[in-house]
Protein backbone atom coordinates (compact mmCIF):
# COMPACT_ATOMS: atom_id res chain seq x y z
CA UNK A 1 0.00 0.00 0.00
CA UNK A 2 1.59 3.22 -0.92
CA UNK A 3 2.16 5.90 1.46
CA UNK A 4 -0.35 9.18 1.41
CA UNK A 5 0.93 12.36 -0.26
CA UNK A 6 2.46 15.02 1.81
CA UNK A 7 0.18 17.22 4.18
CA UNK A 8 -0.14 20.64 3.22
CA UNK A 9 -0.79 22.98 6.21
CA UNK A 10 -3.01 25.84 4.94
CA UNK A 11 -3.17 29.12 6.45
CA UNK A 12 -5.72 30.50 7.71
CA UNK A 13 -7.00 34.23 6.42
CA UNK A 14 -4.59 35.68 9.88
CA UNK A 15 -1.48 33.22 8.87
CA UNK A 16 -0.75 30.42 11.61
CA UNK A 17 1.74 30.32 14.12
CA UNK A 18 4.99 27.94 14.08
CA UNK A 19 5.91 26.37 15.97
CA UNK A 20 4.06 25.51 19.39
CA UNK A 21 5.86 26.81 22.69
CA UNK A 22 6.76 23.59 23.96
CA UNK A 23 8.01 22.51 20.41
CA UNK A 24 11.36 24.25 19.73
CA UNK A 25 13.80 21.47 18.98
CA UNK A 26 14.13 19.47 15.83
CA UNK A 27 12.41 15.99 15.86
CA UNK A 28 14.39 13.30 16.92
CA UNK A 29 17.13 11.87 15.23
CA UNK A 30 17.42 15.48 12.64
CA UNK A 31 20.66 15.63 11.16
CA UNK A 32 21.09 18.74 9.02
CA UNK A 33 24.26 19.45 7.55
CA UNK A 34 24.34 22.89 6.56
CA UNK A 35 27.94 25.21 6.13
CA UNK A 36 28.82 27.00 9.49
CA UNK A 37 28.48 31.02 8.19
CA UNK A 38 30.99 33.17 9.88
CA UNK A 39 30.20 36.92 8.73
CA UNK A 40 30.44 39.05 6.31
CA UNK A 41 33.73 37.93 4.78
CA UNK A 42 32.37 34.42 3.49
CA UNK A 43 29.77 36.46 1.19
CA UNK A 44 30.68 35.99 -2.39
CA UNK A 45 32.06 38.77 -4.09
CA UNK A 46 29.54 40.87 -6.40
CA UNK A 47 29.73 39.86 -9.62
CA UNK A 48 30.80 42.34 -12.76
CA UNK A 49 27.28 44.16 -13.79
CA UNK A 50 25.77 42.24 -11.12
CA UNK A 51 23.72 41.64 -7.65
CA UNK A 52 23.93 40.29 -4.28
CA UNK A 53 21.14 38.57 -3.32
CA UNK A 54 20.07 36.84 0.23
CA UNK A 55 16.70 33.86 1.21
CA UNK A 56 15.82 32.41 4.20
CA UNK A 57 14.88 28.47 4.40
CA UNK A 58 13.01 28.94 7.73
CA UNK A 59 11.81 25.45 9.54
CA UNK A 60 9.22 25.10 12.08
CA UNK A 61 9.31 21.80 14.04
CA UNK A 62 5.76 20.72 14.56
CA UNK A 63 4.11 18.81 17.28
CA UNK A 64 1.67 15.67 16.24
CA UNK A 65 -1.16 14.93 19.05
CA UNK A 66 0.05 13.17 21.86
CA UNK A 67 -0.10 9.32 21.11
CA UNK A 68 0.96 5.95 23.48
CA UNK A 69 4.73 6.40 23.96
CA UNK A 70 5.48 10.14 22.76
CA UNK A 71 6.19 13.03 24.84
CA UNK A 72 3.89 16.15 25.15
CA UNK A 73 5.19 18.67 22.92
CA UNK A 74 7.91 16.32 21.32
CA UNK A 75 8.34 17.74 17.71
CA UNK A 76 7.67 14.89 15.35
CA UNK A 77 7.47 16.92 11.72
CA UNK A 78 9.35 19.64 10.15
CA UNK A 79 7.71 22.70 8.07
CA UNK A 80 9.37 25.48 5.94
CA UNK A 81 7.87 28.65 4.50
CA UNK A 82 7.18 29.17 1.06
CA UNK A 83 5.95 32.43 -0.15
CA UNK A 84 4.36 33.29 -3.56
CA UNK A 85 5.28 36.21 -5.16
CA UNK A 86 2.64 38.90 -6.54
CA UNK A 87 2.00 39.57 -10.17
CA UNK A 88 3.51 42.17 -11.34
CA UNK A 89 4.40 42.62 -15.25
CA UNK A 90 8.51 44.30 -14.25
CA UNK A 91 9.00 41.41 -11.93
CA UNK A 92 10.99 38.24 -13.87
CA UNK A 93 9.71 36.19 -10.83
CA UNK A 94 6.24 37.20 -11.06
CA UNK A 95 3.71 34.67 -9.47
CA UNK A 96 7.10 32.09 -8.46
CA UNK A 97 6.82 30.43 -5.46
CA UNK A 98 9.33 31.44 -3.30
CA UNK A 99 11.50 31.74 -0.03
CA UNK A 100 11.98 34.88 1.71
CA UNK A 101 14.59 37.28 0.65
CA UNK A 102 16.04 39.24 -1.97
CA UNK A 103 18.55 41.80 -3.06
CA UNK A 104 21.48 43.50 -0.88
CA UNK A 105 21.25 46.59 0.05
CA UNK A 106 24.03 49.18 0.54
CA UNK A 107 22.75 49.60 4.09
CA UNK A 108 23.02 45.72 4.95
CA UNK A 109 26.19 44.93 7.03
CA UNK A 110 25.96 41.52 5.24
CA UNK A 111 23.82 39.02 3.33
CA UNK A 112 22.64 37.99 6.74
CA UNK A 113 21.59 40.62 7.46
CA UNK A 114 19.66 40.88 3.60
CA UNK A 115 17.41 37.43 4.47
CA UNK A 116 16.75 39.31 7.98
CA UNK A 117 15.52 42.45 6.50
CA UNK A 118 13.88 40.74 3.51
CA UNK A 119 11.80 38.32 5.48
CA UNK A 120 11.08 41.45 8.42
CA UNK A 121 9.84 43.30 5.01
CA UNK A 122 8.41 40.46 3.37
CA UNK A 123 6.40 38.30 6.09
CA UNK A 124 6.53 40.46 9.56
CA UNK A 125 9.43 37.81 10.38
CA UNK A 126 12.09 39.33 12.97
CA UNK A 127 14.60 36.36 12.96
CA UNK A 128 16.96 38.43 15.36
CA UNK A 129 13.62 37.62 17.78
CA UNK A 130 12.44 34.71 16.51
CA UNK A 131 14.69 32.32 14.62
CA UNK A 132 18.46 30.97 15.59
CA UNK A 133 20.66 30.93 12.03
CA UNK A 134 21.73 26.86 11.41
CA UNK A 135 24.16 28.33 8.66
CA UNK A 136 23.98 28.26 4.90
CA UNK A 137 23.53 26.58 1.60
CA UNK A 138 25.51 26.28 -1.43
CA UNK A 139 25.37 29.84 -3.71
CA UNK A 140 23.11 29.87 -6.55
CA UNK A 141 22.56 31.74 -9.84
CA UNK A 142 19.72 32.20 -12.62
CA UNK A 143 21.05 29.89 -15.33
CA UNK A 144 19.35 31.71 -17.80
CA UNK A 145 20.85 34.67 -19.35
CA UNK A 146 17.48 36.54 -19.27
CA UNK A 147 17.39 37.08 -16.03
CA UNK A 148 18.95 39.43 -13.42
CA UNK A 149 22.62 38.22 -12.86
CA UNK A 150 21.97 37.53 -9.40
CA UNK A 151 24.59 36.11 -7.11
CA UNK A 152 22.32 34.45 -4.01
CA UNK A 153 23.58 32.86 -0.80
CA UNK A 154 20.35 30.94 1.07
CA UNK A 155 20.58 31.25 5.13
CA UNK A 156 18.70 28.02 7.17
CA UNK A 157 16.90 29.57 10.38
CA UNK A 158 15.17 27.69 12.63
CA UNK A 159 12.13 29.08 14.31
CA UNK A 160 12.46 29.76 18.58
CA UNK A 161 8.89 30.79 19.11
CA UNK A 162 5.91 30.68 17.57
CA UNK A 163 5.62 33.41 15.00
CA UNK A 164 2.36 34.19 12.52
CA UNK A 165 3.85 34.73 8.77
CA UNK A 166 1.72 36.99 6.86
CA UNK A 167 2.16 39.11 3.68
CA UNK A 168 4.01 42.70 4.54
CA UNK A 169 4.51 43.52 1.33
CA UNK A 170 3.05 44.88 -1.77
CA UNK A 171 5.41 41.82 -3.59
CA UNK A 172 3.70 39.14 -2.08
CA UNK A 173 0.55 37.80 -2.42
CA UNK A 174 0.74 34.27 0.15
CA UNK A 175 2.54 33.21 3.17
CA UNK A 176 2.04 29.37 3.80
CA UNK A 177 3.81 26.32 5.60
CA UNK A 178 4.89 23.18 3.77
CA UNK A 179 5.63 20.28 4.89
CA UNK A 180 9.51 19.47 4.79
CA UNK A 181 8.62 15.86 3.15
CA UNK A 182 7.37 17.30 0.22
CA UNK A 183 10.60 17.93 -1.22
CA UNK A 184 11.25 14.19 -1.07
CA UNK A 185 7.64 12.34 -1.53
CA UNK A 186 7.83 10.82 -5.13
CA UNK A 187 4.39 11.84 -5.02
CA UNK A 188 4.88 15.59 -4.79
CA UNK A 189 7.62 15.71 -7.89
CA UNK A 190 6.42 16.72 -11.40
CA UNK A 191 8.09 18.89 -14.42
CA UNK A 192 6.76 22.52 -15.06
CA UNK A 193 7.36 23.23 -18.87
CA UNK A 194 8.58 27.13 -19.36
CA UNK A 195 9.24 29.04 -21.94
CA UNK A 196 12.83 29.95 -22.89
CA UNK A 197 13.11 31.82 -25.96
CA UNK A 198 11.02 29.76 -28.84
CA UNK A 199 11.37 26.94 -27.01
CA UNK A 200 9.60 25.26 -24.18
CA UNK A 201 12.08 23.69 -21.68
CA UNK A 202 11.32 21.01 -18.56
CA UNK A 203 12.48 21.77 -15.13
CA UNK A 204 11.91 19.77 -12.44
CA UNK A 205 9.33 20.76 -9.80
CA UNK A 206 7.50 19.72 -7.17
CA UNK A 207 4.01 20.19 -5.96
CA UNK A 208 2.45 22.41 -2.78
CA UNK A 209 -1.17 21.65 -2.90
CA UNK A 210 -1.84 23.07 -6.34
CA UNK A 211 1.33 25.57 -5.99
CA UNK A 212 4.22 24.44 -8.51
CA UNK A 213 7.86 25.18 -7.04
CA UNK A 214 10.76 25.13 -9.65
CA UNK A 215 13.86 26.89 -10.90
CA UNK A 216 15.98 28.67 -8.39
CA UNK A 217 13.65 27.85 -5.44
CA UNK A 218 13.90 24.33 -6.42
CA UNK A 219 17.60 24.32 -6.54
CA UNK A 220 17.88 25.41 -2.78
CA UNK A 221 15.62 22.43 -1.47
CA UNK A 222 17.37 20.47 -3.40
CA UNK A 223 20.34 21.18 -2.25
CA UNK A 224 18.83 21.27 1.48
CA UNK A 225 17.50 17.97 1.21
CA UNK A 226 20.98 16.46 0.14
CA UNK A 227 22.31 17.86 3.57
CA UNK A 228 19.45 16.93 6.03
CA UNK A 229 19.88 13.33 7.68
CA UNK A 230 18.00 10.99 8.81
CA UNK A 231 14.72 12.42 10.57
CA UNK A 232 11.25 11.16 11.70
CA UNK A 233 9.08 13.00 9.42
CA UNK A 234 5.95 11.02 10.71
CA UNK A 235 5.28 8.66 13.13
CA UNK A 236 3.93 6.23 10.39
CA UNK A 237 6.64 6.35 7.73
CA UNK A 238 10.44 6.51 8.97
CA UNK A 239 13.01 6.83 6.32
CA UNK A 240 15.81 8.76 5.02
CA UNK A 241 15.62 11.68 3.05
CA UNK A 242 17.39 11.16 -0.42
CA UNK A 243 20.82 12.33 -0.79
CA UNK A 244 20.89 12.53 -4.49
CA UNK A 245 20.94 16.10 -5.56
CA UNK A 246 19.52 17.44 -8.90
Amino acid sequence: MSSPGPRITRPSAGGSKRPPAESLTLPEGASIQVTPYEGPDQDPIIPRDGFLAAVALILAPVSAPSSPGSHPGEATSLEFLLIRRARHQADPWSGHMALPGGRHDRADSSLLATAIRETREEVGIDLERSGQLLGCLSVVAPRNSALPPLTILPFVFRLTRPVTPQPASHEIAEALWAPLEVISHPQARSIHHHPVGEVHVAFPAFQVEGRTVWGLTHRILKDFESRLGHARMDQEDRRSVDGNRE
